[in-house]
């Protein structure tokens, strides 16, 4: 398909460390019109993390999400910084959220968020025989909790429509297709 949007020029018409919102005023099919959108990091790059232990249980990350007003539980997701890459904000983020590691790291593929509104590449990471790095660790700056359950349970949690959040459900349908769980 040909791009039919021809950009005329672009503004940033809000701006603060996590997210930049800009302006496009285009032309479309010879009329004017704007295009607004968001890139929710300086990088346009995230990462999403799924975690699993020996046991193949499967760590969330619990939290209250203040947009819908309502506890989510989700993979380990963040920011990729400036200078840094995926693989090593995937490592960042497994510690700072969770306060875990991992030495066997697999790279499950890309996705894309929401294209309409958003710029933003997500890498998504399978951490496996993940070990906890700091045992009385207690996010404070994030407010979010850990959560170890089966992986039957997540799947039963899925099904209840109790895990709705889209980075974890896309990240957990890559590793199904990885693992050759589904064709």
């Amino acid at each position: 398909m040909k791009n039919p949007y021809k950009k005329i020029s672009r503004k940033n018409i809000y701006s603060n460390k996590w997210i930049d919102i800009f302006e496009d005023k285009i032309k479309v099919n010879g009329k004017n019109g704007l295009y607004s959108f968001v890139i929710p990091n300086k990088t346009s790059q995230s990462v999403s993390i799924m975690a699993k232990d020996s046991k193949n249980n499967i760590y969330l990350v619990k939290q209250w999400r203040y947009i819908i007003n309502q506890e989510t539980l989700e993979f380990v997701a963040g920011a990729v910084e400036p200078n840094e890459t995926p693989l090593q904000a995937a490592k960042r983020e497994l510690f700072e959220e969770l306060g875990l590691e991992s030495k066997q790291w697999t790279f499950l593929g890309n996705k894309i968020d929401s294209p309409g509104l958003l710029k933003n590449n997500v890498y998504t990471y399978l951490a496996e025989d993940v070990q906890i790095k700091e045992k009385k660790f207690n996010n404070i700056e994030e407010y979010t909790e850990k959560l170890k359950i089966s992986e039957k349970k997540f799947q039963k949690m899925i099904v209840e429509n109790k895990i709705l959040e889209t980075w974890t459900l896309a990240t957990y349908a890559k590793y199904l297709i990885c693992k050759n769980k589904i064709k």
